[in-house]
This record gives C-alpha cells, structure tokens and sequence, in this order.
C-alpha cells in the first residue's frame, strides 16, 4: 500500500475546488480509470491536493472512496478498483 502525508499550504482550498469541479464532470467509470492510473505516490505535495480532490468525488458519487488512511491527511492506494455499473459501485480488482 502506498501512503500521503498531507500538510496543508496557503492557496490549497483554491487548488482542491478546482481539482473538484474537474473530477465532478467525470463519469463513475472514468473515476475508476483515473484512481487505476495511479501508479505510485511520489510525496509531491500537489499529488496530495489531486488525492483529496478524487477521494471527495469519490465520497460524492459511490458514497465511499477506494483511498485508505484518514481521508484527511492521510491517503492510502492499495490495489486497482473495477466499476460495477449495474450496481453503481466499485469492488477490489481481485485479478490484479
């Protein structure tokens, strides 16, 4: 599992809206794409902005999100999700 540690800068909330209403306009399946193409956590802090961002459009959408850690400062990625349409849901993609 890879792990963010978020602290928060001046300027962050302007940064994370924006990252909100760009995510927002994405369909669940394209949510999913998005957190899969997550291939490592490099501790950039803008990595984290764009973490809290998908995570809260995630929350929005499914009602829950596929980060791990506190969803506050910390998120965790673990293994790669797969979209269940007629559910409206994500699972653990058990074949990767």
């Amino acid at each position: 599992m890879l792990t963010h540690v978020y602290v928060e800068r001046p300027g962050d909330h302007e940064e994370i809206t924006r990252y909100i209403e760009f995510f927002s306009e994405f369909t669940h399946g394209e949510l999913v794409d998005t957190f899969n193409k997550i291939k490592g956590v490099y501790g950039v802090h803008h990595q984290g902005l764009y973490f809290i961002a998908l995570h809260h459009v995630f929350l929005c959408k499914f009602g829950k999100s596929p980060f791990g850690g506190d969803g506050v400062n910390v998120f965790s990625i673990g293994t790669p999700i797969v979209y269940i349409p007629d559910l409206v849901t994500f699972l653990p993609d058990i074949t990767s």
